[in-house]
């Protein structure tokens, strides 16, 4: 997805970003990046403002975005190390 087809001003917008990320959409590090500094200008802008909701919303996409960048590189690291990327459970029934 493009940087320009989400506006970080807008809190729908954010939202939006928000839900993607949690489906999994497909945001390469420059996209992120951009919606990154595009937060940065917004929360700016909020706190100017006073604007306690949209600062917050700023707040809550950023962090959003860092759990995402920080979930791919320990999903990175795992794959490297030839680690396992799903917890495996091993179940045992005892029939009496």
């Amino acid at each position: 997805m493009p940087d320009d087809q989400l506006d970080m001003h807008d809190g729908r917008d954010r939202k939006t970003l928000k839900r993607g990320i949690a489906a999994g959409w497909n945001i390469n590090a420059e996209q992120l990046h951009g919606y990154t500094k595009a937060l940065d200008a917004a929360l700016d802008i909020a706190r100017n403002a006073g604007d306690q909701r949209a600062i917050v919303s700023c707040v809550k996409t950023m962090a959003t975005i860092v759990g995402q960048v920080q979930a791919d590189e320990h999903l990175d690291a795992r794959l490297a190390a030839g680690k396992l990327t799903d917890n495996e459970v091993t179940i045992r029934i005892v029939r009496e």
